[in-house]
């Protein structure tokens, strides 16, 4: 993943939408208060948040886009100036627009985890018509710049037809995030990202017809219906029923249950990451389930919570994590078990149908020494190397299946033809590679020699490979 990190990384992104703060008043609550039948909250401390379109650049900065750009409106009160200055201090590159009327601000009381109330602060949403050619011109500065615009509508006043139109001229990759049931505005974005009632009130201002169910048969029929008539890709969101994705094909994607803390920020957490995935041309299955992965985080904490990339994938690699490694974190894996003495093995591979030959091998390989690394091909890697039917098994299939092997202590996938960059990273004392390679013609035995390290050639196993594994199971079915 770490080319998937890297790219991320590289992304220039636009979110342009309604800009609120969040207050959080954290209390304790142990009596009800003698003038009326409510729980008297003694006021610990206050935490405030960006909220709305600010939580979703926030879940891009966090996520590790070096480039984030925002564009909404603001007060000139003191809220907008906290807003202001919390994008300061994230590095987000922050174009207020301002207005005469105080910034949203949402207010939530909290005991023990648990939200008392909330207050919400803010003018009638037409106070804000006014703005739309500051809007543009704010966009307009920096939109040659950009990648991905996201917008972040949540109805306040921000995002206005005439906006919606300057943006399908820039030709840039269209995200909308909305609550507006004014769907047409939205025609022609690359993608819309609604949950579930939201895409039942869209395919009713649609005129569908048909009774909606949160069932995969029923979001695949009104997915695509809407997707007909907008011209737009859709990431439906289904709560506990998981995420499915309409474009010229159909994917569902199950969620996996987790312990809801606060749902505040899941929808923002969802459409940043799987913008960039999708903007990217990831894996659609794999996009949607480190999209899952993030989501799951969010509602795992209290408040608008922005998961980083490491912490994202962690959840999304769960037990596995703990063997299967970036390349960052193997290079320090490797320093510190080479501090303890410890004598490190290297070899790599596909392993796609994994047989008796690659368990004969890989024992072997870890009896040259202490602890046995694995390079596995990632999946795009091995499609280079096998050809388009290759590989028969996923990178995290793979992954997993690998770093359960007794023989195999750690696992880290690599995009590249060769593993050289890897091992140049880690620095392995010894490299193995199987009997049908030769050291002379091996392109890391100059990198493994000049740092010091051996290559050793194993034993060739014989009448073991994936391809006559393949070539009988499509000989006999």
């Amino acid at each position: 993943m770490d080319e998937l990190e890297n790219q991320i990384k590289n992304l220039n992104v636009l979110v342009v939408g309604d800009i609120i703060l969040d207050k959080y008043y954290l209390t304790d609550v142990s009596r009800i208060s003698p003038e009326a039948p409510v729980p008297i909250a003694r006021f610990k401390c206050e935490t405030n948040i960006l909220g709305g379109a600010g939580n979703v650049t926030l879940n891009l900065k966090k996520l590790g886009v070096e480039n984030v750009y925002s564009v909404g409106i603001v007060g000139v009160d003191n809220s907008g100036k906290q807003i202001q200055e919390m994008f300061k201090c994230e590095g987000i590159k922050f174009m207020p627009v301002f207005s005469s009327d105080d910034t949203i601000t949402k207010t939530r009381i909290l005991s023990d985890g648990k939200q008392l109330l909330r207050l919400d602060f803010e003018k009638n949403v037409n106070s804000y018509s006014n703005l739309s050619k500051q809007i543009i011109k704010e966009i307009s500065d920096v939109i040659s710049n950009i990648d991905i615009v996201i917008v972040s509508d949540y109805v306040k006043g921000c995002i206005r037809k005439e906006v919606l139109d300057y943006l399908k001229t820039t030709g840039k990759f269209l995200v909308a995030d909305t609550k507006s049931t004014d769907i047409e505005n939205f025609s022609n974005f690359n993608l819309i990202t609604p949950n579930f009632p939201e895409t039942c009130k869209i395919a009713e201002k649609l005129r569908y017809t048909e009774r909606i169910e949160n069932t995969n048969l029923s979001i695949e029929k009104v997915g695509k219906f809407i997707n007909s008539k907008l011209k737009s890709n859709l990431l439906i969101t289904r709560s506990e029923m998981g995420v499915s994705l309409i474009d010229s094909d159909v994917n569902h994607c199950n969620i996996e249950k987790a312990k809801v803390f606060d749902v505040t920020g899941a929808g923002d957490t969802c459409a940043s990451i799987f913008s960039c995935l999708y903007y990217l041309k990831y894996e659609k299955n794999k996009a949607l389930n480190l999209m899952n992965a993030a989501a799951r985080l969010t509602v795992s904490n209290i408040g608008n919570y922005a998961p980083t990339f490491l912490e994202v994938k962690k959840e999304f690699l769960k037990e596995e994590f703990d063997y299967v490694l970036t390349k960052n974190d193997a290079i320090k894996k490797m320093l510190e078990l080479k501090a303890e003495g410890k004598k490190i093995v290297f070899t790599n591979g596909c392993f796609d149908i994994l047989h008796k030959g690659h368990i004969s091998y890989l024992t072997e390989a870890k009896a040259q020494g202490d602890i046995l690394v694995v390079g596995l091909n990632s999946d795009a890697s091995v499609k280079r190397l096998k050809g388009e039917s290759r590989p028969i098994i996923d990178e995290n299939s793979r992954s997993f299946v690998m770093s359960n092997l007794k023989a195999v202590d750690y696992v880290v996938i690599f995009d590249e033809q060769t593993p050289c960059d890897l091992i140049s990273a880690l620095k392995p004392d010894i490299h193995v590679k199987g009997g049908d390679y030769k050291k002379e013609d091996m392109p890391e035995t100059e990198i493994v020699e000049g740092y010091g390290g051996e290559v050793r050639i194993l034993k060739f196993i014989d009448n073991n490979s994936t391809s006559k594994i393949i070539e009988k199971i499509r000989k006999y079915g």
